[in-house]
């Protein structure tokens, strides 16, 4: 048995993909027999333990203009807790603020590892067009790979910034849990509320770097053409109010933050095609889910998600708007295909194989995990 520790600033009550990363991968380390800790932001301090996983929630101060997200200050306590834990392994989500804890465990001969979830250059050049942003994110990258024993990137995309500045990466693809989300779920009733119409869904972050006004623009081309479509945008985030001037005279449903998975799961099942228009995701795990539920995805052909999807789940297509139209169509018209094609492809990705190439980066067993029922 090991002790695992993650640390993490963009993790909240409402954050997406990365809290699922992590939440995920710690169960699925606790299933191979180890002891994990996630260190994580939070409005006011606790301990959390659900068997061998206990999440630190550190009181933190929301960041200006973030939508919520908090970062954890207070380099001292941070160590102090580490020292507390005494892992075995460091996993850090973060190339910002919490590096210096790949200094502490390099100090007491500790293997760390950052985790990539974004593309810095695509984020600073989504909010500081006008900032040197290639060379920001290359002088912190720079310094991510020399402090940390190895970094981690989801898709070959997210790998890209790195090899930019000629350094190697470790390639761990995120999972789904295929028993939650299934084509199963699937709930006429709550596609019916729609009154026949095709339903497309974005279930994302509403922020700037997400380009969610981009399927505002998409359901209308839809309507011009005739094609009956309604809109379900599940998420929340900055441009929460913007987008629901912008959809005043559409038929959109604005479902707010799905707090519940289960929730979650019935919706992607329930949804006829999913849009992840995001330039910079660099895996997109909404998307594989609604894969996993039967549910085609459209998404940007600049992104990693052409990645996850493949060649039969879906389109991978540039931010036109007719094209998108057109892509609607087409998935629609073969709908029962593309519901087939969606699962098998996200069969490909389990936690299981994550959780395994991560143990295995960190020089810890995982033959438990492997004789784990699914």
């Amino acid at each position: 048995m090991a002790t695992i520790a993650h640390l993490a600033n963009s993790y909240g009550p409402r954050s997406g993909g990365l809290r699922t990363a992590m939440n995920e991968l710690a169960r699925q380390y606790a299933l191979a027999g180890h002891d994990v800790h996630l260190i994580v932001p939070s409005r006011e301090s606790a301990v959390l333990v659900d068997g061998c996983v206990t999440t630190h929630l550190m009181k933190s101060p929301v960041v200006p203009r973030s939508g919520g997200y908090r970062v954890m200050l207070g380099r001292d306590r941070i160590r102090a807790l580490l020292e507390e834990i005494s892992p075995d392994a460091l996993e850090i989500s973060d190339r910002s603020t919490l590096l210096f804890a790949a200094d502490w465990a390099r100090e007491r001969g500790i293997p760390s590892a950052v985790i990539a979830h974004e593309r810095l250059d695509g984020v600073i050049g989504a909010f500081a067009p006008w900032a040197p942003f290639t060379w920001l994110a290359d002088r912190m990258n720079r310094a991510a790979a020399a402090r940390a024993d190895a970094i981690v990137c989801t898709t070959d995309f997210a790998a890209e910034e790195f090899s930019r500045i000629g350094h190697p990466v470790r390639k761990v693809a995120l999972g789904v849990d295929l028993v939650q989300f299934h084509p199963g779920r699937r709930s006429d009733f709550w596609h019916a509320q729609f009154g026949g119409s095709v339903v497309l869904l974005m279930c994302t972050r509403l922020s700037k770097e997400k380009e969610p006004g981009f399927v505002l623009d998409v359901l209308r081309e839809c309507r011009r053409r005739g094609t009956d479509v309604h809109l379900v945008i599940a998420g929340d985030g900055p441009m929460a109010r913007e987008l629901h001037r912008l959809s005043a005279d559409l038929p959109v449903t604005m479902l707010g933050f799905v707090v519940s998975r289960s929730e979650l799961a019935r919706i992607l099942a329930s949804a006829d095609v999913i849009l992840a228009p995001g330039p910079i995701e660099t895996f997109g795990l909404a998307a594989l889910e609604a894969l996993a539920s039967g549910t085609p995805a459209i998404v940007n052909k600049s992104s990693a998600l052409p990645e996850v999807i493949g060649l039969s789940a879906g389109r991978a297509l540039p931010l036109d708007v007719e094209v998108w139209a057109s892509a609607v169509e087409l998935l629609t018209a073969e709908h029962a295909g593309f519901r087939r094609a969606a699962r098998i492809r996200a069969e490909r990705f389990t936690w299981q194989a994550s959780a395994r190439r991560m143990l295995s980066l960190h020089g810890l067993k995982f033959r438990e995990l492997e004789s784990q029922a699914v």
